[in-house]
């Protein structure tokens, strides 16, 4: 016999269905929202400053690093402050917003 949700019959009867009987129905009401949680890659690329500012390592020093002068080695070695367009996407990557 078929049973939808919307005539089931009542947990005193014998032919109850018992699939859609689910004992976190009674208590989800009590339960908080879920904890976000931060995006893996990005909380190792990405790093806030004590004012607030996202900073991200720059790229092209990984490899290929006799080819580039020392200068230019030099200049890669400092962090650089995330694009204005991308802070958005970034704080919510991070669990800020």
């Amino acid at each position: 016999m078929k049973w939808s949700r919307l005539t089931r019959l009542t947990k005193q009867s014998e032919q109850y269905d018992h699939r859609f009987d689910h004992p976190q129905d009674e208590s989800r009401q009590d339960e908080a929202m879920p904890k976000q949680k931060t995006h893996s890659g990005a909380k190792k690329r990405f790093k806030v400053t004590g004012s607030g500012k996202i900073t991200h390592e720059q790229v092209n020093r990984r490899h290929l690093m006799e080819v580039k002068s020392g200068k230019r080695a030099r200049k890669l070695e400092s962090d650089q402050v995330v694009a204005k367009a991308d802070v958005p996407r970034v704080k919510r990557m991070l669990g800020m917003l």
